[in-house]
């Protein structure tokens, strides 16, 4: 198989470091930074507001004694940082923009990937010197969007969304069994009882798709579209109501049918 390479140039690396960051992450974050270790070296997880709502996701990165890298979108990286600032209070913890560091993504239809998300997603690299890449950024976007991999600068909505909406808890980002961290009464409560009533899937037309409603046949709005691959605009992300997914689903509007597809790491059971 191809093995395609992409320098992810909308990710960016900071980097946690002090005799505190990781004790003052883990009370924080929804993951447990205590699985993070040399066989373990990624994890991927989330920082909720107090109100238990999507505000980052994020990738973190063992790094020895010198602490952790969090592998971070551009545009979250000055919010986040900020944020973290906040709620340092005491601890020895100091936050650092590292630009020496590049972020790859690598994958082929055979390779299982150090991807915590999901590994036919590939892998993550990190390098300090420039790799020679054979794809783009929006190459891999598709992949995700294939994939039914949520981007938080797409298909979340900072201080609206639910973890569960949009399967974060599917993806490994949540770790049900460490303990507290920052918004995790209303997350649990939503796993335990079970409340989600929408999801994210993968959207697929015959028609090119764009940002818009998803409606049944009686014209109710079920859901919405939130992104389209940069690659193929006939496949989108979009959330949708589970109750809906038996009925045949439109663009609002319009005569364009559309498939729901449900990722394949997703159980509805």
């Amino acid at each position: 198989d191809t093995q395609f390479q992409s320098h992810l140039q909308s990710r960016c690396i900071i980097s946690l470091s002090g005799d505190d960051s990781r004790s003052f992450l883990q009370s924080l974050i929804t993951q447990d930074i205590e699985l993070l270790n040399d066989n373990q070296p990624i994890l991927y997880s989330c920082l909720l507001s107090p109100q238990g709502k999507y505000l980052f996701d994020f990738f973190v990165v063992y790094n020895g004694d010198k602490g952790v890298l969090i592998d971070v979108h551009q545009s979250d990286k000055e919010a986040l940082i900020k944020r973290l600032t906040q709620y340092r209070m005491r601890s020895k913890v100091e936050f650092q923009e590292l630009n020496s560091i590049h972020v790859y993504a690598v994958w082929s239809d055979g390779l299982e990937g150090n991807d915590p998300r999901f590994t036919p997603q590939g892998g993550r690299l990190y390098a300090q010197e420039l790799i020679e890449t054979n794809a783009g950024e929006d190459d891999y976007r598709a992949l995700e969007i294939e994939n039914g991999l949520p981007s938080g600068q797409s298909e979340c909505i900072k201080e609206r969304t639910m973890l569960q909406e949009c399967n974060f808890d599917f993806l490994n980002a949540i770790d049900w069994s460490k303990g507290c961290f920052i918004g995790q009464e209303l997350t649990a409560r939503i796993h335990y009882r079970k409340l989600m009533k929408k999801r994210l899937f993968i959207i697929e037309s015959d028609s090119p798709l764009s940002v818009q409603n998803i409606v049944d046949g009686e014209g109710q709005v079920v859901g919405d579209i939130r992104s389209v691959s940069p690659t193929n605009p006939q496949q989108a992300l979009g959330i949708v109501r589970l109750e809906a997914l038996e009925n045949a689903l439109f663009i609002e509007g319009s005569d364009i049918e559309v498939d729901v597809r449900k990722p394949e790491y997703l159980d509805l059971n």
